[in-house]
């Protein structure tokens, strides 16, 4: 089995179908907890010998986190150096909130070996201790990240990885360290700098490719559940690649409404991924495939509510236009949402 690389944090264009039905909704007092990891840290990492590193290694990072989209996100990025090998470099972006729905923290990691995937954890108030693991763990295995805060400027991280049959494949643990505010603009720096991906980039990033600049964007929302009288509205969104390459990143606004988003491919699941942070505090995911003929992206969301089915295609019309068609149908066939955009590159 190959091993997750693995750093040590929490673990248009587009837009997503939900964009014209956020509802204001209150903020849940459980994302005060994630304020904790807010500033700049460094953290001296050792991956024991295990498994996936029978020899072990050591690691330093730097990191910096945020609250963004209104408070509602834990934005935290990671540059992370294999100690005495400086040109051997991970970069990663985590975003966490907490769902009222599951009663869980939900995070995804981004990272530029390609992983993503969703984490959901738990807050232990005696112990102050956040405990998460992922979804989608590599096939028989179980993993569980700790980090402990033990005062305002450390924090003491475990993560592990065990095989079904009790082996140990990871097990790495962490000291990280509260640093000053100025250290924020080099972690900044460099994680900004597209840098020689340490994995070659699957061929099927190129295709997202004519998505990168600044758009300038029309919504026909024709009758529907959610729009009974249909609408018509304007937006503006933008693309750029980040963590060396690996994944495209947008911003989205449409009136009040604002949104980022991520798009990458997945190698084992032979698929695109696409997810979107809203200020309303939402998360949508999508998988796609790309359509040679059509010259199109096909999405279908995946975490629809339960009686939904929601589809939305992206073609790609020459250099500088995108047509987007959002479709949301009900068991019965009721259409619950039926959403065109053209997006126009600006000059």
């Amino acid at each position: 089995m190959k091993p997750p690389i693995v750093t040590i944090t929490l673990c248009g264009v587009l837009l997503s179908a939900s964009v014209f039905a956020q509802e204001a909704t209150t903020k849940p007092k459980e994302i005060d907890i994630l304020g904790q990891y807010l500033g700049n840290w460094t953290s001296e990492v050792t991956n024991k010998p295990a498994v996936w590193d029978q020899k072990g290694t050591k690691y330093k990072t730097f990191n910096h986190a945020e609250m963004i989209l209104d408070g509602w996100f834990l934005h935290h990025i990671e540059v992370s150096h294999i100690a005495g090998e400086p040109d051997k470099v991970t970069k990663s972006l985590f975003l966490w909130t907490f769902d009222p729905n599951t009663n869980k923290y939900l995070g995804w990691p981004f990272q530029s070996t390609g992983i993503t995937g969703p984490s959901t954890g738990e807050w232990n108030p005696i112990t102050k201790t956040l405990v998460t693991s992922p979804v989608e763990p590599p096939l028989n295995t179980t993993s569980k990240m700790t980090e402990q805060f033990l005062d305002a400027q450390t924090i003491k991280g475990n993560l592990t990885y065990i095989e079904g049959g009790g082996k140990t494949l990871m097990d790495m643990v962490w000291t990280r360290n509260r640093q000053p505010e100025d250290a924020a603009k080099a972690t900044r720096e460099q994680w900004d700098k597209i840098g020689t991906p340490i994995q070659p980039l699957p061929a099927e990033i190129k295709k997202l490719e004519p998505f990168i600049g600044e758009w300038d964007s029309e919504f026909i929302n024709s009758p529907s559940v959610q729009s009974p009288k249909g609408s018509t509205s304007t937006g503006k969104m933008t693309g750029k690649w980040i963590l060396d390459g690996r994944f495209l990143f947008g911003t989205s606004e449409v009136g009040t409404h604002r949104s980022i988003w991520l798009i990458g491919y997945d190698t084992p699941k032979a698929a695109y991924r696409y997810v979107r942070f809203t200020n309303a505090g939402l998360i949508d995911e999508s998988v796609g495939q790309w359509n040679e003929e059509t010259r199109s992206f096909i999405w279908k969301v995946v975490n629809e509510r339960p009686g939904i089915t929601r589809t939305s295609t992206n073609q790609i019309i020459g250099q500088d236009t995108v047509l987007a068609h959002i479709l949301a149908k009900d068991n019965t066939g009721k259409v619950h949402q039926d959403l065109k955009i053209k997006s126009t590159r600006r000059k």
